[in-house]
């Protein structure tokens, strides 16, 4: 499959370049031990994750729209698999952020994990009819 070495390319020399930086720079780092129950931690962790998720995001993405581009052979069944993509790579990685942004606040508040079931349910009831009526 030459288009997802097409996509990939970009991601890979992007990630490979902060990886040498980071190696060589490695001695300044302070190693940090993550603790669970520091909302600051929990807080930075799902941050952390958001940027990976939307990175492997932009990735699937990137090779379908490269494998239209050039007029590859699967481009069609790429493109209509599309929703079925956003599933794992976009909406999935959302719903763990979101949950580790209400477990931080949870922490750092003690309020009890359904008081934030309920808020998040009703912004999300609210922002559902939004979009459909």
């Amino acid at each position: 499959m030459d288009y997802v070495g097409i996509g990939l390319v970009t991601q890979w020399m992007a990630l490979a370049s902060i990886a040498l930086l980071l190696w060589k720079i490695r001695h300044r780092l302070n190693p940090m031990k993550i603790d669970w129950s520091n909302p600051a931690h929990v807080f930075i962790i799902s941050v952390g994750y958001h940027f990976i998720m939307n990175g492997i995001d932009a990735a699937n993405w990137q090779i379908i729209w490269y494998a239209v581009y050039f007029e590859m052979t699967n481009s069609e069944g790429l493109v209509r698999l599309g929703v079925l993509q956003n599933i794992p790579f976009r909406h999935l990685g959302q719903i763990l952020i979101a949950y580790g942004h209400l477990r931080a606040l949870q922490i750092q508040t003690g309020e009890p994990m359904g008081y934030f079931w309920r808020v998040i349910s009703c912004v999300g009831v609210v922002a559902t009819y939004q979009v459909f009526f």
